[in-house]
């Protein structure tokens, strides 16, 4: 019992300490790269947990830890959805597996080939996944790949046979090493199992890095908590002194408030743009930009006061920038040189160097 609680919250610890820190960070990112390897990660986290143990209930158990830590990203600055949709994914990928390993444990030769076998849990959790995303508010609808078939068939159709190939190559990769150490005299000389026999004979040592890589885990989750930076951006004027509404003019090649964005993006994981007047202008522009989230602000009409209300309401960090939207030319230089100077508040004016305009 001891050895399969260790197995469980070792790759669990491990598969949440992944998910938590390194997915946090993909989804900070413009460039998606996470749905080639999130499900062949949990595949190849469930398969090990499921030979230590050789128990189906570990499947589960193992996923259930992995998404509570995933859960915890929810004290951090980001959207609610970046980390419900995928601690629900994960519990999807261990009930997907689960099924898979239990039919095969039952009839090991109902899948006529190991392709099927990979193939079967890689679209089965995304089937779970969309009646998830139905069954949740229309907020999470539209933000899923579920919004257009574009998206919906790259996810369901073009990752899922993709993330199966990984699998498929795992599976195959895993049987024949296995088949080359039975035939092979220099199995007990190797290293490797040398330490495996260790480990399963020490029981406590085992114990102790399990619960070790956990309490990792949420140390990483703590040390988020500290270096992350948020911002505001002011974008619900009305724009009467320049008799045209400002945020979608353009400089350069981009507009404003997408200058604004861009810029402030250099240092900040999460960006909140608080909008009211013309709220829609500025959707197709929040959309070009993974870090930005928009906020509709009910009273901008009466004034800047109540949209830096609006912004504050939505910080989590200690730690945050605060602009008007249409201050496009404050470099990146700027903001990291305000992050690195001492003091509760900083205001651009303190900053003591020489802007050189020509870098605009």
């Amino acid at each position: 019992m001891k050895k399969n609680i260790s197995a469980i919250v070792f790759y669990g610890a491990i598969w949440g300490l992944i998910e938590a820190t390194l997915g946090y960070t993909l989804h900070a990112i413009p460039i998606k790269v996470g749905w080639f390897f999130w499900f062949p990660l949990a595949y190849l986290f469930l398969d090990r947990v499921y030979k230590k143990t050789n128990k189906l209930s570990s499947l589960l158990y193992t996923s259930s830890i992995a998404a509570s830590i995933k859960l915890i990203n929810l004290l951090l600055p980001t959207r609610i959805d970046k980390v419900i949709n995928p601690a629900a994914s994960i519990l999807f990928e261990g009930l997907a597996v689960f099924a898979v390993f239990k039919v095969v444990e039952h009839k090991k030769d109902i899948f006529r080939s190991k392709y099927i076998e990979a193939l079967v849990p890689s679209i089965g959790w995304r089937f779970l996944y969309v009646i998830y995303i139905l069954l949740m508010p229309e907020f999470f609808f539209k933000l899923s790949p579920l919004r257009a078939v574009k998206p919906f068939l790259k996810f369901f159709v073009f990752d899922g046979i993709t993330n199966s190939l990984i699998i498929y190559a795992y599976i195959t990769i895993v049987e024949r090493i296995s088949i080359k150490n039975k035939n092979s005299d220099h199995e007990k000389n190797n290293w490797l199992n040398n330490i495996a026999e260790y480990m399963d004979t020490h029981m406590a040592l085992k114990i102790c890095i399990s619960f070790s890589m956990l309490a990792l885990a949420l140390y990483a989750e703590w040390l988020l908590w500290l270096i992350y930076v948020e911002g505001i951006i002011l974008a619900a004027g009305l724009s009467r002194r320049a008799q045209t509404y400002k945020m979608t003019l353009k400089v350069g090649e981009k507009t404003i408030l997408g200058s604004c964005i861009e810029r402030m993006s250099s240092v900040c994981s999460r960006i909140i743009v608080v909008g009211g007047y013309k709220f829609e202008y500025i959707l197709p522009i929040i959309k070009m930009y993974p870090k930005a989230e928009l906020i509709f602000n009910n009273n901008y009409e009466h004034g800047m006061y109540s949209s830096i209300k609006k912004g504050l309401e939505h910080i989590k960090s200690n730690r945050f920038f605060l602009t008007p939207g249409d201050y496009p030319l404050i470099s990146s230089d700027v903001y990291k040189t305000m992050l690195n100077t001492d003091g509760d508040i900083i205001t651009y004016e303190k900053l003591s160097y020489k802007r050189n305009i020509t870098e605009y």
